[in-house]
């Protein structure tokens, strides 16, 4: 498979699929609720969580072959078509927090599994330590 091939792909303008855009983004945030386990989600698992309201309203109708394609957009994978589900992690931010996605996106773009680890704030104000007596000689 080539990304030219598929519906969503770099070329694509961001106007376009939007309810792909914002199903994205709410998968997200439900999936931060399983802290450090797999959301496993296909297509009738996906409107079961836009009917129950578990993801935006404005999510409904998004298809899961073009979520799965904007997720692997998101971690540079390929457009899929191989033997085997393709792994992927990207960074986000969601409330002043750093956080890491880890997808597994099918072949077929047909099922995906997401974990949201959350990751360190980096550039944290560093305490300096005193020096110790060992390491200041006085001869």
């Amino acid at each position: 498979m080539k990304w030219e091939d598929q519906e969503i792909n770099y070329a694509t303008p961001e106007g376009k699929f939007m309810e792909a855009f914002r199903a994205e983004f709410s998968l997200l945030g439900y999936a931060a609720k399983f802290k450090k386990r797999y959301l496993v989600v296909g297509q009738s698992r996906f409107d079961e969580l836009v009917l129950k309201k578990k993801l935006t309203e404005k999510a409904r109708g998004a298809r899961i072959d073009h979520i799965c394609l904007k997720f692997r957009l998101r971690c540079g994978l390929s457009p899929g078509g191989g033997n085997y589900p393709d792994l992927g992690v990207f960074n986000y931010w969601s409330n002043s927090e750093s956080r890491y996605a880890i997808v597994s996106v099918s072949p077929e773009n047909d099922w995906l599994k997401i974990m949201i680890v959350y990751g360190e704030v980096p550039n944290q104000a560093q305490v300096p330590t005193p020096p110790s007596a060992r390491s200041c000689s006085s001869r």
